[in-house]
């Protein structure tokens, strides 16, 4: 029996596939070497890739970290956080239409009177921007969005707890649990019924509580890749390769002004920190 020979397209998707079984097996196997950059140009040449553009990704990981290979998300015991990187330049277009956009999504928070930030503040640290904002309901949002070579790394996060699933079910259910066992203890006028629903009612409700919060949070989290989604495709939008690039913005007396803002009064101090709020 004749030996199966294979087109070129066959040989691609078959290398490329190889590729993929190794990667797997590199992740699920502690003893696997993965493969080298030398192995992976083979594969690459193989299947119909130039090599130079993989040396190219692999410096820029290297520079810039994996997150560059898609979005990065993680989640901590109190946030969510979504990471990727954009091409191109973060303009002062992109940055009016992110902020204007910002500012319709999640509306007005808490007020400056209460400790919130209004429609949210835009400071500026060197080239890095960071949109921060407090809902009402206590929820802390900030987008950052930093420019690197040609690049430009989103980082959202978002605040979504006190501590984690677990601990806020304990907490949040036994205080419900609590506070209907002294009631019905105090009605029938008996410590051992008030008891009683205390355990009764606590292992429902942190169960309950716990799982909740984690459908809230997972929740929360497509919430923040739909919205780095959403301001990485702002920033893709008004890229002009003609258009030459000065810092895109000013810090004038403790405020962030736009270059197509009004013309300041130039005896007014630069502030050394500039702060925004986004009214």
């Amino acid at each position: 029996m004749s030996e199966r020979t294979y087109s070129e397209d066959e040989m691609a998707a078959l290398l490329e596939r190889a590729a993929e079984l190794q990667a797997h097996s590199a992740r699920t196997n502690e003893r696997s070497r993965g493969l080298t950059l030398t192995e992976l140009e083979a594969i690459a040449e193989e299947a119909g890739l130039n090599p130079e553009h993989l040396r190219q990704a692999a410096s820029e990981m290297e520079k810039l970290g994996p997150s560059l290979l898609g979005k990065s998300v993680r989640t901590t015991k109190t946030h969510v956080h979504v990471e990727q990187w954009v091409d191109g330049e973060l303009t002062v277009e992109a940055i009016e239409d992110i902020v204007d956009m910002l500012r319709q999504r999640f509306g007005s928070g808490l007020p400056a009177s209460m400790g919130g930030m209004g429609e949210g503040t835009l400071e500026q640290v060197g080239r890095m921007l960071e949109w921060k904002h407090v809902s009402a309901s206590g929820i802390e949002t900030s987008v950052r969005m930093k420019p690197r070579d040609g690049r430009v790394h989103l980082q959202l996060g978002q605040r979504v707890g006190l501590a984690s699933p677990v601990v806020e079910g304990l907490s949040y259910g036994g205080i419900l649990a609590g506070f209907v066992g002294i009631i019905s203890g105090g009605v029938l006028d008996s410590v051992l019924i008030g008891f009683l629903t205390f355990f009764v009612l606590s292992l429902i409700a942190v169960p309950a509580v716990t799982y909740a919060d984690r459908v809230w949070r997972k929740k929360k989290h497509r919430n923040l890749e739909e919205l780095s989604e959403r301001v990485a495709g702002l920033i893709a939008t008004h890229q002009d390769p003609g258009q030459v690039q000065t810092p895109v913005l000013t810090p004038v007396a403790g405020r962030v002004v736009l270059p197509a803002d009004e013309e300041v009064d130039e005896s007014v101090p630069v502030a050394q920190h500039a702060r925004t709020r986004s009214t």
